[in-house]
C-alpha cells in the first residue's frame, strides 16, 4: 500500500478502494479513510474559532504524524493568543 504512505487525500482513499474494492490492503484502507473523514470533520467544525484551545484540542487529538497543511495550526496559535 506505499501507493498511499502518509497520503492524506480522502478522494485517493476513495478512489483505491472503488479501484480495488478486494484487495489485501482494502480494510486498512477503509480504516484509514474512516480517520480521515473524522479529522476532516472535526477540523471544519473549529476551522473559523476565534479560541486558540479549540485548536490545542484540535492538535492533540492528531497522530504523531502531521495530517495536513489545512490543519497546521502553530501560526494559528501565533495569531490567536490564549483564547
Amino acid at each position: 500500500m506505499s501507493l498511499l504512505n502518509n497520503n492524506e487525500t480522502i478522494e485517493d482513499y476513495e478512489n483505491y478502494l472503488n479501484r480495488y474494492p478486494s484487495s489485501h490492503h482494502a480494510d486498512e484502507v477503509r480504516e484509514r479513510l474512516q480517520k480521515l473523514r473524522t479529522m476532516y470533520g472535526d477540523w471544519q467544525r473549529i476551522a473559523n474559532s476565534s479560541y486558540a484551545s479549540d485548536f490545542e484540542r484540535f492538535r492533540q487529538k492528531l497522530p504523531a504524524k502531521p495530517i495536513g497543511e489545512a490543519m497546521r495550526t502553530e501560526n494559528r496559535f501565533a495569531r490567536l493568543g490564549n483564547g
